[in-house]
């Protein structure tokens, strides 16, 4: 199998700057079980088409 699972940013930065209202947002809602386990369903469903697409097998 040929590819990756995640493709190359290529020379894109991957630092983003965040200001104090933003990280005050994002700690209340790590504080929250179902946006956590939203957030793993949400980045499971990603992973898995990009597998089957990988081996070519399409989904919806």
């Amino acid at each position: 199998m040929k590819g990756s699972v995640f493709p190359s940013r290529g020379r894109r930065s991957s630092r983003r700057v965040f200001c104090s209202e933003t990280i005050h947002e994002l700690e209340k809602k790590i504080q929250d079980q179902s946006y956590i386990e939203g957030a793993i369903q949400r980045l499971a469903l990603i992973l898995s088409k990009r597998l089957l697409s990988m081996r070519g097998i399409e989904c919806d």
